[in-house]
């Protein structure tokens, strides 16, 4: 695991890589995850410092309802409108 978070996070390619693409900025270290094999890997991804969140939360929080009148042109707003119906019938 150690060195999966380090080829994925930490490696000094990676570091270049976000120091050029955005110098200044703050960097989070995040992995999203649906099912693992292994449920140990995210109590290790967590003591390293990563940040968890499960898939089906993502998905939630695109299909949230907006309120009535909102503007709703996005990129994705045909999937949300998917997802949005699937909550609700689920």
């Amino acid at each position: 695991m150690r060195s999966w978070l380090e080829k994925k996070y930490r490696s000094a390619a990676k570091q270049s890589l976000r120091s050029t693409v955005w110098p200044d900025a703050e960097w989070k270290f995040v992995f999203v995850y649906a099912r693992l094999a292994d449920e140990r890997e995210l109590v290790e991804m967590k003591q390293a410092g990563v940040a968890l969140v499960q898939f089906r939360d993502v998905l939630k929080a695109i299909a949230k309802k907006v309120e009535k009148g909102a503007f709703t042109a996005y990129a994705g707003g045909d999937m949300s409108e998917v997802l949005r119906y699937y909550e609700e019938i689920d």
